[in-house]
C-alpha cells in the first residue's frame, strides 16, 4: 500500500493512500469530518480494490496529513481545492470519480468552485453536505449532531470525550462492531478541536457550482440519515437535475460502514460507466 506525501494548499503535507490496481480507473475517495482514510477500509479491502485505483486522501487536520491550527487553514475554501488538485495532478490521475462522503461534500465542492469539473469523470455524493451556515441550511441538519457540534469542538476535554457516543450514534443507525468502533474513536481523537472548530465555523453556498454541472452525478442517502436529513439531499438533487439517485432503506449517515456490499457494487457500475 504506497503512502503518498503532496503538498496541498498553503503547504499542508497530505497524506495520501492508494489501493487497487494501478492502471485501473481511479476513484479518489474523501472523507467526512473527524474520520481518516481508514473509514474506507470496506472499500479498498474489497473486489473494488481487484478493478479500480482506489485513492485515499487523509484530508487536512486529519489522519496523518498535517494538522496545522490556524483557523484560515480550514475556513479559506481555496485550500481544500488546492488540496484536491494537488492530488489529482500529484498523481495523475486521469478523469477520477470523486467520492464525497458527509464534509467530503463540501471540499469536492470547493474543488468544483475553482478547478471546474474538466479534469473529473463523475462525481458520488454520499451523505454530502452542500450547504452551511446559510439560511437555506435551517432545519437540514439533525438536531442530534447540532446539539452535540460545540463539545464536540470544545478545548475541554472532558467536553470531547462526552461528546463521543452522541456523535456516533447521530451517524450511525446500527453500531459497528467494538473493535471498528474503538478505532473510529481514536481517529476522532487525532483530530485537534481547533480544527474541528475552524471546519464547523464556514459559510457554504455552492448552489451556482451545482447547477453548472454536466458530469454524471450519483447521490447515495441513507433513509435513516440523522446528521444531513433528507430536506438537505432534496435541495441537492433539485440543484442537479441529472443526477442519478439511490436510497439506503434502515441505513444511517454511513453507507460505506453500513452497507458496504451494496454501495461498493453501485460504486462500481457508476465508475465503469463514467470514468472516462
Amino acid at each position: 500500500m504506497p503512502v503518498h506525501k503532496i503538498t496541498g494548499g498553503g503547504g499542508v503535507q497530505l497524506a495520501v493512500h492508494e489501493y487497487g490496481q494501478p492502471r485501473g480507473k481511479p476513484i479518489l475517495l474523501i472523507h467526512g469530518f473527524c474520520q481518516c482514510y481508514l473509514v474506507w477500509a470496506g472499500q479498498y479491502q474489497s473486489p473494488l480494490a481487484d478493478e479500480f485505483r482506489l485513492i485515499c486522501l487523509d484530508s487536512r487536520g486529519h489522519g496523518m496529513s498535517d494538522k496545522p491550527t490556524a483557523s484560515e487553514q480550514y475556513t479559506e475554501a481555496e485550500r481544500w481545492a488546492d488540496d484536491v488538485q494537488a492530488v489529482i495532478a500529484g498523481l495523475a490521475l486521469r478523469k477520477p470519480i470523486l467520492v464525497g462522503w458527509s464534509y467530503g461534500g463540501f471540499i469536492i465542492n470547493d474543488y468544483l468552485a475553482k478547478y471546474s469539473e474538466d479534469a473529473i469523470g463523475g462525481i458520488n455524493y454520499v451523505g454530502a453536505g452542500v450547504l452551511f451556515g446559510v439560511e437555506k441550511a435551517a432545519n437540514t441538519y439533525g438536531s442530534d449532531f447540532v446539539a452535540v457540534v460545540p463539545r464536540l469542538c470544545s478545548e475541554n476535554l472532558e467536553d470531547n470525550i462526552g461528546a463521543l457516543r452522541p456523535f456516533l450514534t447521530t451517524i450511525f443507525e446500527r453500531l459497528p462492531p467494538q473493535e471498528q468502533l474503538e478505532a473510529i474513536v481514536a481517529i476522532i481523537m487525532v483530530v485537534p478541536p481547533a480544527v474541528r472548530l475552524a471546519m464547523m465555523s464556514r459559510v457554504i453556498d455552492r448552489d451556482t457550482v451545482l447547477q453548472a454541472l454536466t458530469v454524471p452525478v450519483l447521490i447515495t442517502e441513507g433513509e435513516k440519515d440523522r446528521v444531513v436529513l433528507a430536506a438537505h439531499t432534496r435541495h441537492l438533487l433539485s440543484c442537479i437535475p441529472h443526477a442519478q439517485r439511490s436510497v439506503y432503506p434502515g441505513v444511517g449517515h454511513a453507507p460505506p460502514f453500513e452497507a458496504a456490499e451494496r454501495f461498493n457494487r453501485e460504486l462500481a457500475a457508476f465508475a465503469r460507466l463514467h470514468a472516462r
